[in-house]
């Protein structure tokens, strides 16, 4: 089933006031003396002005937001794997290519260092790999100081990807 703008957004604000909701444990969490902690990980193209007042909201009551932008590369990197495209018929590299400023500018007026709070969760396919050190590039140019990455385990790596990931490091190290 298709999911028009209007359900995204209904999902979108039934999942955050759910979680407005269960901060009302952060008090009682922090006289556990429990640290509560606010963590997603997201393809970015949720990135909204909602979603933007949620993390500030929850950065105020916790201090600390984590937020994983899982995201591969320059845009025709990313769209290799990632085939989705928005309400607007955008693929998911051309949302975070106009997306990523707006993370940055959140990150600025939140005093959040890029790579702290906010950071890059790289999957890496055999597509993708040899681009490994073309997106270290990217996500630097962007304003992240790196990222991590994570190797696909359902993909068949062989001993010639294993030569072609350390030679991607040593492009980057």
């Amino acid at each position: 089933r298709l999911i028009n703008r209007y359900d995204v957004e209904n999902i979108q604000k039934e999942l955050f006031d759910y979680a407005l909701l269960k901060s009302a444990d952060i008090e009682l969490q922090r006289r556990k003396k429990i640290t509560p902690q606010f963590s997603i990980v997201t393809n970015g193209m949720i990135w909204s002005d909602a979603f933007v007042n949620f993390l500030e909201y929850w950065r105020s009551k916790t201090g600390v937001i984590d937020v994983q932008l899982s995201y591969d590369g320059p845009p025709e990197v990313e769209n290799m794997c990632r085939i989705g495209v928005d309400l607007n018929g955008k693929t998911s590299g051309e949302v975070m290519e106009e997306n990523f400023p707006l993370i940055v500018d959140f990150a600025q007026r939140n005093n959040i260092k890029l790579g702290d709070e906010i950071y890059i969760h790289n999957v890496v396919t055999k597509k993708t790999l040899p681009y490994l050190s073309k997106s270290w590039e990217y996500f630097t140019e962007k304003g992240f100081p790196g990222f991590w990455h994570l190797m696909l385990l359902e993909e068949e790596w062989t001993d010639e990807d294993a030569t072609l990931y350390f030679n991607e490091l040593d492009k980057i190290y």
